[in-house]
């Protein structure tokens, strides 16, 4: 028998840091995302007891979230501009969560620590099965 210490957990979750800025909500209407030059997340829901939708946004998201918009159920919807992240140390199984805060940071610049679910939105189709409120 294998005796397991230290935290475990059962959970289909990870939590991970997040140094960017909150440029606004998803449904401001002056938002105006540079997707050429940088890279966004929206905190979404909470699903399925497990963590937030943690949304990396692309140009066809964001246009469907401004089609749809009245006819969203968003808990949140804070849209972050990404300067850095160690998204992918929890999900490369890389044992290196250090996240070094760059030089130069601009004024307005945070730190989130996500919780994201494994099962966060990728896709319109999995937008409109959390988010679709309309017929």
């Amino acid at each position: 028998m294998k005796i397991r210490n230290g935290y475990v957990s059962n959970s289909s979750s990870s939590s991970f840091l997040v140094i960017g800025k909150n440029v606004g909500y998803i449904f401001d209407e002056d938002l105006n995302l540079d997707f050429s030059n940088k890279k966004y997340a929206l905190l979404g829901n909470y699903i399925f007891s497990e963590g937030n939708d943690y949304i990396h946004l692309d140009p066809e998201m964001y246009k469907w979230f401004k089609e749809n918009q009245n006819n969203i159920n968003i808990d949140d919807g804070t849209v972050i501009e990404i300067i850095k992240d160690n998204e992918n140390s929890f999900y490369d199984n890389c044992y290196d969560d250090s996240l070094q805060i760059p030089d130069n940071i601009e004024k307005g610049t945070r730190v989130w620590n996500i919780n994201a679910s494994e099962h966060s939105s990728r896709t319109i189709k999995q937008l409109k099965e959390i988010y679709y409120d309309g017929e």
